[in-house]
């Protein structure tokens, strides 16, 4: 938990952009995602509710999968954005969502939203009035993988907690509901459970906490080495007169150039997302650029931010007629 934590200092007002949909990689394992929630709990002709839902995209590969009424709440969607297939199925209210018993639905979910509140009980809660007699679909960075790997660039003010799957059990549990599927999804960086009402008798998980303590103990360690390692890299790439880019303007790509010292050299940040073309990094102030302008300047070395999208990036590189080393942070 980050205890310094201010949340007047986060502010998901309209204009908070972080949608990766544009990804063909991310996009093909939401759409397996969504896929698996409409059969596994027979939600074909089905409805769901999604709390921090952005513009809507996995609504919209939940009505292509088979759902017919798609509901989403979110502060933080511009005034002029339009949800995916706006108009068929899909209704998207900027705002909070506050259950009044009227509306009930066959699904409710929340993904990567329980790590930036400071009350993640009281979404769950919210979710489980929503849904008295259907399923609901938790979705949080997973920590362990985090601390065993020194995922030093998951590491950002936003997140005023960070989830294990002990942890991420015992919330639900505290909320008077029951796992019933609990999975790591994404290379092991999500951390996702499948839950519904149940029983108070049967609350009583008793999940090790011992391995994610041990990882705990080992992370400031690897976390100072992982420091030193690309600050190492990044100077000798500097030395050499390379040209040096980061892809992924997202939450790891600004905490790299932030928090490497000298990581304020890398020349620009490359992200799929049109929405964060020509905008500029928070404090090392780099300009954020599309794959396709990096044809008239090609860099020489890009670092790719997640490991997942490593081939997507090299693929994507060499259709452009770049040569360059393609390396994972």
């Amino acid at each position: 938990m980050n205890s310094s934590f201010d949340p007047e200092l986060a502010a998901y007002a309209p204009g908070y952009e972080n949608s990766l949909h544009h990804s063909s990689v991310f996009q093909q394992w939401a759409t397996t995602c969504a896929e698996r929630l409409v059969r596994s709990h027979d939600l074909r002709g089905g409805s769901a509710l999604e709390i921090g839902c952005g513009r809507g995209g996995f609504l919209s590969l939940l009505r292509d999968a088979g759902m017919s009424r798609l509901v989403g709440y979110d502060p933080s969607l511009p005034a002029d954005a339009e949800a995916p297939g706006s108009g068929s199925g899909i209704d998207i209210h900027r705002g909070f969502f506050e259950p009044d018993g009227d509306s009930v639905f066959d699904l409710a979910l929340s993904r990567h939203v329980l790590e930036h509140v400071t009350d993640p009980a009281a979404i769950v809660n919210s979710l489980a009035a929503a849904a008295p007699s259907g399923v609901l679909y938790l979705e949080v960075p997973d920590a362990s993988t985090m601390l065993r790997d020194a995922g030093i660039y998951d590491l950002i003010y936003e997140h005023c907690s960070y989830f294990s799957a002990p942890a991420l059990r015992a919330l639900v549990e505290r909320c008077g509901l029951a796992v019933v599927d609990s999975r790591t999804e994404f290379g092991d960086q999500y951390l996702s459970v499948d839950v519904r009402r149940a029983p108070a008798a049967e609350v009583r998980s008793e999940d090790p906490v011992d391995p994610v303590l041990a990882a705990a103990e080992g992370f400031a360690k690897q976390a100072t080495q992982e420091r030193s390692r690309w600050a190492e890299r990044l100077a000798d790439l500097e030395n050499s007169g390379k040209d040096v880019v980061v892809w992924g303007a997202g939450s790891k790509g600004v905490t790299f150039v932030n928090l490497i010292n000298g990581g304020d050299k890398v020349s620009r940040l490359v992200d799929l997302n049109p929405l964060k073309r020509d905008r500029f990094v928070p404090v090392t102030a780099q300009r954020v650029v599309s794959p396709d302008d990096l044809r008239s300047d090609p860099p020489q070395v890009i670092i790719v931010m997640n490991r997942m999208y490593r081939d997507e990036v090299s693929t994507m590189v060499g259709s452009l007629g770049i040569s360059a080393e393609v390396v994972v942070a």
